[in-house]
């Protein structure tokens, strides 16, 4: 793809943590199969009780949000949901959201099924100018970080995502009603 250049890690770790304003991650797929988040998943599933997150990754992770709330940078995720709700997202909303949001990153939610094709994918959105795309192979294994090049493209992205976001249900209204379902 001609209107994207590859990034490694430090990359956008460094772009990330740069951030003056604000950085926003658009989220679409029903699983992600990368290694620092199995262990945890798979503790999920067989009914352990939340652990005590020791990765060095989510460590930093945790670290940096609370970094961007310490300096005032907000940290949005748009979670596009899809129609069921699997374990794997039990586990994202149940032990990731809850606790992240805890730290000062702000969850809303969207259904897939209303959402335009355009936005299918993950991306972060840094300082509502730069758009890093994160791809993802079969069943979410992790493919790459690739900077958007094209203008036209990123703003369009931009827009959408953030008009989503003014559209979509909190964590606290979307945890209200998913506990409320029968099962």
């Amino acid at each position: 793809m001609e209107h994207r250049a590859s990034l490694t890690s430090n990359e956008v770790d460094k772009l990330l943590r740069g951030a003056s304003h604000g950085v926003f991650r658009v989220e679409s797929l029903p699983e992600y199969n990368v290694p620092v988040d199995r262990d945890n998943f798979e503790s999920f599933a067989r009914g352990v009780p939340l652990p005590s997150f020791t990765a060095k990754e989510i460590i930093d992770w945790f670290d940096m949000i609370k970094g961007f709330h310490a300096r005032g940078v907000k940290f949005q995720r748009l979670r596009l949901m899809p129609d069921t709700i699997n374990p794997y997202l039990r586990y994202e909303i149940e032990w990731g959201y809850t606790n992240f949001q805890a730290l000062g990153e702000e969850f809303r939610f969207h259904p897939l099924s209303a959402t335009n094709r355009t936005f299918h994918k993950d991306f972060y959105i840094v300082d509502n100018s730069i758009v890093v795309h994160l791809e993802y192979g079969d069943g979410g294994t992790w493919g790459g970080f690739f900077l958007e090049k094209d203008p036209l493209y990123a703003k369009e992205l931009i827009d959408g995502a953030l008009a989503l976001w003014n559209n979509a249900t909190s964590l606290e209204e979307f945890l209200a009603s998913y506990r409320s379902k029968a099962l």
